[in-house]
């Protein structure tokens, strides 16, 4: 897949994958029956969008939050360097200086832009210069780490309590991303349009799924004179509300829409969910026996119920890549399904339906 690690171009896609190209296809309005066109389903990439992320790793070192933004704001994507030291504990001696109350006896772990387009935590002086976590991006550029650059803003301000990491460039022509050109994709080296990263419980990604939460639980289905859970969302406008506090349940229905819309009625080349599914619980429910797991792991990960995974060099019937992480999954998996056993689920033989069944107690 090639691409330079931990490129701010990441947010394009990973694993030669193009999130803004991930479109939709027609389909009728389950309750009406009326068609329902692929444009007007899924939401339309616009180069001037911003967001950046709510949430980002936690690790030593991890990468900022992933952001897009328009070439005239972030000409070319940085990457994220891991390396170096960040001050996160107490106050400097010329804080006081640089900063005015409170910011200058204020821990220096908690001066820092985010979470999302939130700047509540950046001292007025550093916002005069750089107004947006963005703008903070394109100066902080190759400026390092150290104790120096955060009282200038131009480092260390990406996260809180940030230990180490900052940005760094690639050359004139920025850091790309990975690409499958087999999958009709090229590396990408800016960050314009690309907005439409992993979201949620279960990752919602693209325009399409965007798209559809908007049409059928956002502002879209209100538009359209329809009932709608999240009236005043509009997933096309703003797809990090996914994250928010002000919907925190948002997360997880966002996972649930695409389980029961996507996984649970996929039936695509002899390939069937629910007989899948149907099938594991016949041959005793057992975490050992990957069937289920890597089925829908394969749908949700790339659409494709039988795609190869990673590393593999399998045969990929349906041109979208390899399965990240699939043995990952497959413990999580069986993490989860131990849980569901201690809580008291076991399978038991219904004769009239000639099965075996879950029994939830």
């Amino acid at each position: 897949v090639g691409g330079t690690e931990y490129t701010a171009a990441a947010a394009c896609g990973q694993l030669g994958q193009s999130y803004q190209d991930y479109a939709c296809s027609a389909m009728d309005d389950p309750e009406t029956g009326e068609p329902i066109s692929a444009e007007d389903l899924q939401c339309t990439v616009d180069p001037n969008m911003t967001a950046v992320a709510e949430t980002s790793a936690g690790w030593y070192g991890a990468p900022g939050p992933l952001f897009c933004a328009p070439k005239s704001v972030v000409p070319t994507a940085p990457r994220w360097d891991y390396g170096g030291w960040c001050p996160y504990t107490g106050s400097s001696w010329n804080q006081a200086i640089a900063f005015a109350s409170p910011f200058d006896t204020m821990s220096r772990g908690e001066i820092h832009y985010g979470p999302g387009a939130s700047t509540a935590n950046v001292p007025p002086e550093v916002l005069a210069a750089k107004p947006t976590y963005l703008e903070y991006v394109s100066g902080a550029v190759d400026r390092g780490t150290g104790e120096a650059c955060l009282l200038e803003g131009t480092c260390c301000m990406d996260v809180p309590n940030q230990k180490a990491g900052s940005w760094r460039s690639c050359g004139p022509n920025g850091c790309p991303n990975g690409a499958l050109p087999e999958l009709g994709t090229q590396p990408r080296t800016d960050v314009e349009g690309c907005c439409w990263w992993g979201r949620g419980a279960i990752q919602t990604t693209g325009i399409c799924n965007f798209g559809k939460l908007n049409y059928f639980l956002g502002a879209k289905a209100v538009a359209k004179g329809k009932a709608a859970l999240y009236p005043q969302v509009d997933f096309c406008r703003d797809p990090g509300a996914i994250c928010r506090a002000e919907h925190p349940d948002l997360k997880w229905v966002a996972g649930f829409f695409y389980w029961l819309n996507d996984v649970q009625t996929y039936d695509v080349r002899n390939g069937n969910y629910k007989a899948t599914l149907r099938a594991w619980v016949d041959n005793g429910a057992d975490p050992d026996d990957h069937s289920l797991v890597d089925f829908a792991s394969g749908v949700v990960n790339r659409g494709c119920h039988d795609a190869p995974a990673e590393g593999s060099g399998g045969f990929d019937p349906c041109g979208n890549g390899e399965v990240h992480a699939q043995d990952k999954r497959q413990k999580n998996f069986k993490h989860v399904w131990s849980a569901f056993v201690a809580a008291g689920v076991t399978t038991v033989t219904n004769p009239a339906a000639g099965r075996r069944q879950l029994l939830f107690a």
